[in-house]
């Protein structure tokens, strides 16, 4: 049995190759102000908040004003695939000069432009990245006009910012919900194959979800199945990124507003960079085609790329959920996703058993929590159980090679083996090694998982028991 479990193991962890993130958690934000920035914020918390949130608010009234004009009566049987009407459109290009100033009233003082932005017949999709910050689509008024794009579902249906999104003639996406996400790849494709020139630019942030900035997590293929050019666009905070930056776990929206409102100048830097053409096989494979998009943009930011993606953000929520740490649900979901065959549902779950032997909820399962769980005594041979399989799934988790398990994980099966032998033994029982392997998972089908996992999926563990003599 040993032989062959061993053997069925080490085909499966040669076949990872991971390798290690840079960046563990994208998605947590820590700020570190230094006593000068303290300094400054603490002025500007006296002289300049008042006065810019008094303007702030006012342009952003009179804006919401103008976007309501633009969208008042406006109800066409699809609306998703039907353009702005041309007098609707002219008042549309009043919004970039009011943005513009709304972002000079916050302190946007300079924002510095590299490149050109291609006209829509050369490239009519521009993907952005990264996408950390609120302010990011606001910066896009310096597209000269007002764009479209696509975002989530949640902005469009708001209440005070619907009619924005609407007058950009955004198209909404829910981003739990597949059949929405194919949806608005549908539309994607009309608008820009179908009905093209009819439409402005759409603007896309492939990475679906906000950072910290200090990496490139993995990219949706959305923008890229129709295999049209797109243009990378980049964005740059010049200053402290931290005070931008809009994550799942850091400061919140507020406290990053005041301390935007607080800083005496706030840089920023768009640069558009030549346009994409795909290859013939990038059009064939829109995830090819975005990685080396992805990889493109890494390199001109000088960023690392990682295996991230929008779902470890949702992992995060549900490990929260679970009074878990966030950090709990971050797993690179992207490679291991891949690697496991798993979806998001299944991490889901995982976690929630996870969480169930977790008692301490520290984020780690220690000795002391794995023999609680089971109801074992705390014994030599449930220790080495323990070490052996937190070794193994330690090196698993870590993305930092090629893992291949050694012979040493035979003793994992060895000692759950003389642990079931020890209890037959006192009960003076004799089977064979299969009945009693079957009779213990049985009883233990966390544990049973935990070792189908480390198999090939189309050989169950049963079948690696073979009939032996009891030791």
């Amino acid at each position: 049995m040993l032989s062959v479990v061993e053997d069925e193991v080490k085909r499966f962890y040669s076949e990872l190759n991971i390798i290690e993130p840079v960046v563990w958690n994208p998605f947590k934000n820590c700020v570190r102000i230094s006593w000068r920035k303290k300094l400054e914020i603490f002025l500007g918390l006296i002289f300049l908040l008042p006065v810019r949130l008094v303007i702030g608010i006012f342009l952003f009234a009179f804006t919401g004003l103008l976007c309501l004009v633009i969208t008042a009566g406006w109800n066409p049987p699809d609306q998703l695939r039907t353009p702005l009407t041309p007098w609707r459109r002219k008042v549309k290009d009043v919004l970039p000069f009011l943005v513009r100033s709304l972002l000079f009233a916050l302190g946007f003082h300079s924002i510095k432009i590299k490149g050109k932005l291609a006209s829509p017949s050369e490239a009519f999709i521009t993907v952005i990245a990264p996408h950390s910050s609120f302010l990011d689509i606001l910066l896009l008024c310096e597209y000269g006009y007002a764009p479209s794009g696509i975002s989530r579902m949640e902005n469009v249906t708001s209440p005070i910012f619907g009619p924005f999104f609407q007058s950009l003639e955004v198209i909404g996406v829910s981003r739990d919900d597949t059949k929405s996400r194919q949806n608005a790849v549908k539309e994607l494709q009309y608008r820009v194959i179908t009905t093209r020139g009819q439409w402005p630019h759409i603007c896309i942030f492939p990475e679906g979800t906000c950072t910290n900035g200090k990496c490139l997590i993995s990219f949706k293929p959305g923008a890229f199945i129709p295999g049209c050019p797109v243009q990378p666009v980049l964005l740059r905070f010049l200053n402290d990124s931290e005070t931008y930056s809009w994550t799942w776990d850091g400061p919140g929206l507020s406290l990053l507003a005041v301390l935007l409102l607080c800083q005496l100048s706030n840089d920023a830097e768009i640069e558009f960079l030549p346009v994409w053409n795909p290859s013939e096989e990038e059009r064939e494979d829109p995830k090819l085609y975005a990685e080396n998009v992805r990889q493109h943009m890494a390199r001109c930011l000088n960023l690392p790329v990682t295996g991230h993606s929008f779902e470890d953000a949702v992992l995060m929520s549900k490990a929260v959920e679970l009074g878990l740490p966030p950090s709990t649900g971050v797993i690179e979901f992207c490679n291991t996703a891949g690697k496991l065959g798993i979806n998001v549902d299944c991490a889901k779950e995982h976690l929630e058993r996870f969480a169930l032997i977790d008692s301490d909820q520290d984020g780690e399962i220690s000795l002391e929590d794995f023999a609680l769980h089971y109801n074992l005594p705390i014994s030599t041979p449930v220790e080495e159980i323990f070490k052996i399989m937190d070794r193994v799934l330690q090196e698993y988790s870590k993305p930092k090679r090629s893992i291949v398990v050694d012979s040493n994980f035979k003793d994992i099966v060895d000692s759950i083996l003389e642990t079931i032998d020890d209890e037959d033994y006192n009960n003076h029982i004799v089977r064979s090694r299969n009945e009693e392997f079957r009779e213990f998972l049985s009883r233990h089908h966390d544990l049973t998982t935990l070792l189908s996992s480390l198999l090939p999926r189309e050989t169950p563990i049963e079948n690696h028991v073979r009939e032996s003599r009891l030791i």
